[in-house]
C-alpha cells in the first residue's frame, strides 16, 4: 500500500491546482494513514466560492461524479436563502482527477419551479467524455468540451407534481427517462446521443433505489407480505418482469457487465449474481446493523464500491457515526480495498451532526471520490481522491 499523507502533509489544492497550506479538516473521517492523491477545497474555486458569497447551499444538490477517468464532476445549488423552494443557481465544476485543478464550470439559473428532478441538479455521463444534466425541467446533452449538443423539455403536469428521473445504462447508450406521480410510473427508453424516444411504456414503481442496465431495470419490489418484501426484480424494455432469484432480497444495486450486485440481507451482505440469478457471492462485509447505504460501478472495469454506515450508541463515547467504504472485484469475487473510519459527531445548532461521504468510483477503478457533507449543514466544502490498489 505504501506510506499514506499525514495532514500536515497533505496535498491540499485550490481551484488552480496550486498546492496551499493545511486547512481544518474532521479528524474522525477516513484515516489520515490512508494515501490520497490531492483534496480540493471548494471554498477556493472561484465558481463556487463567488455563488456563496450572495447565498447559501442546498444540501440534496450536492453529488459526485467521474465523468471519465480524467474527470471528476461536483454539483450544487445556491439560493439566496439556502432554502429548496427558492429561485437559485445550479452549478457543475469539472475537476482533473489527476491533479486537483479545476479546468471548467458550468451553470443554470433556475426558476422557481418544481424541478424535474428532486435533486435539482445531476450529471449523467454516457460515452467517450460525453454527459447529460438534468437540471430545472431539461435534459441536456454535453460533449466532451462541455459544448451543448441537445435538449430535452421535460413536461410538467397541471399540478406541477410530475417527477422525472433519468438513469444512463453503463455503456452510455440508452437513457431511462422514468416518471413519477400520482397514479403514473411511466418508462421512457431513449438514446443518450439524441435524446429521442425509442420506446415508451408503463412500468412497476421502482422506488429511487433501481439501477439501469442495457434495456433492463433492476428494482426492489416492495411487497407486502415476507415473500415478496424486498425481492429483487428485473423489468425489461419489452415489459417483461421476472424476480432475480428466490434468494435475492436486499436493495442499492450495482450492474457490472453481466453481473448484479446489491446489499442483501441480513445488514452489511453483499451479494454478487449473474444474471440468470446464480449466486455468485454471499458475504458478510459490514458489522452488524451496516447496511449498503450507496453503490458506484467502474463503468470500464469489474470493480464496485459499496459504503455502509450505521449510528452506535456507546456508553462512554454516545453515539458514533461506524462506517465502511468497500472495493470489490465482481470477476475475481475478491476484496481489493477496504476503509474503515468512524465519527463520534460534532455539536451544532443544538444537536449532533455526523459527516458522511458521497462515493464515486473511476471508470477504469483506480480512483475513488469522496465529497463529504452533513445532513443538515447546507454546505460541503471538501473533496477528497484516493488512488486505488489492487491485490
Amino acid at each position: 500500500m505504501g506510506h499514506g499523507y499525514g495532514f500536515e502533509n497533505l496535498p491540499w489544492v485550490d481551484g488552480h491546482g496550486i498546492f496551499r497550506n493545511r486547512c481544518h479538516l474532521h479528524e474522525h473521517q477516513v484515516p489520515t494513514s490512508e494515501p490520497r492523491l490531492w483534496v480540493l477545497d471548494l471554498g477556493m474555486v472561484p465558481s463556487y466560492r463567488e455563488l456563496r458569497l450572495n447565498g447559501k447551499e442546498v444540501a440534496q444538490a450536492a453529488s459526485v461524479v467521474f465523468v471519465d477517468s480524467k474527470t471528476v464532476a461536483v454539483t450544487y445549488r445556491v439560493a439566496p436563502d439556502g432554502r429548496p423552494s427558492t429561485e437559485g443557481t445550479d452549478s457543475v465544476a469539472f475537476v482533473d482527477a489527476e491533479s486537483g485543478a479545476v479546468r471548467d464550470s458550468l451553470r443554470w439559473a433556475t426558476p422557481n419551479e418544481f424541478p424535474a428532478d428532486r435533486n435539482f441538479v445531476r450529471l449523467l455521463p454516457t460515452h467517450n467524455g460525453e454527459f447529460l444534466v438534468v437540471v430545472g425541467r431539461f435534459v441536456r446533452h454535453f460533449s466532451a468540451s462541455h459544448k451543448e449538443l441537445n435538449t430535452r423539455e421535460l413536461p410538467i403536469a397541471g399540478n406541477g407534481r410530475w417527477e422525472w428521473v433519468v438513469r444512463v445504462s453503463p455503456d452510455g447508450q440508452m437513457a431511462l427517462m422514468k416518471r413519477f406521480g400520482p397514479g403514473v410510473n411511466e418508462d421512457h427508453w431513449l438514446s443518450a446521443e439524441t435524446l429521442e424516444d425509442r420506446t415508451v411504456a408503463p412500468a412497476p414503481f421502482y422506488g429511487y433505489g433501481y439501477e439501469v442496465g442495457p434495456g433492463f431495470v433492476v428494482y426492489n419490489a416492495s411487497g407486502q407480505d415476507s415473500e415478496t418484501r424486498n425481492q429483487v426484480r428485473i423489468h425489461t424494455s419489452a415489459g417483461d418482469d421476472r424476480i432475480l432469484c428466490t434468494e435475492c432480497k436486499g436493495a442499492n444495486f450495482g450492474i457490472v457487465r453481466d453481473r448484479v450486485f446489491f446489499g442483501g440481507l441480513p445488514a452489511g451482505t453483499g451479494v454478487v449474481t449473474g444474471m440468470d440469478g446464480s449466486i455468485l457471492l454471499r458475504k458478510k462485509f459490514g458489522r452488524k446493523n451496516q447496511l449498503v447505504g450507496q453503490v458506484s460501478v467502474a463503468r470500464d472495469s469489474t470493480q464496485v464500491a459499496f459504503y455502509m454506515s450505521y449510528l452506535e450508541n456507546n456508553l462512554f463515547h454516545g453515539f458514533q457515526a461506524i462506517s465502511g467504504i468497500v472495493v470489490l472485484d465482481t470477476a475475481t469475487l475478491h476484496e481489493s480495498r477496504r476503509f474503515d473510519f468512524a465519527d463520534s459527531g460534532e455539536r451544532q445548532d443544538g444537536g449532533e451532526r455526523f459527516l458522511w461521504p458521497i462515493m464515486a468510483i473511476s471508470p477504469d477503478g483506480t480512483k475513488l471520490a469522496l465529497l463529504w457533507r452533513t445532513a443538515s449543514a447546507y454546505r460541503h466544502d471538501r473533496l477528497e481522491v484516493f488512488p486505488l490498489v489492487h491485490n
